[in-house]
């Protein structure tokens, strides 16, 4: 049951990273912040990659930084450079 779940989560974060490419302004700040709540669940409740949440924060961070939400883009950038710090020499893709 909780593969079913997790391939399910999984597949709807693929949507919606496809729906994203077609949004833009506070649309795709929106579909950023869901892709974060999914990624979220993948990597602290289903035990998935935690690059997935780095990739979301950098994600999300982006968005706001286009809109010209700064201090929004900077907390999110800021969390995604932690995670990524402390997964740096583990996953060659982090560097």
């Amino acid at each position: 049951m909780d593969f079913k779940i997790c391939g399910e989560l999984d597949e709807r974060n693929k949507a919606l990273e496809e729906f994203a490419l077609a949004q833009e302004g506070e649309g795709l700040i929106q579909v950023r912040i869901q892709q974060l709540a999914l990624s979220k669940l993948l990597v602290n409740v289903h035990k998935k990659d935690l690059f997935l949440l780095v990739t979301a924060y950098t994600r999300l961070g982006e968005s706001y930084l286009s809109n010209k939400y700064f201090e929004q883009a900077l907390d999110h950038l800021t969390s995604a450079l932690k995670l990524n710090s402390s997964l740096f020499g583990r996953l060659e893709i982090t560097k």
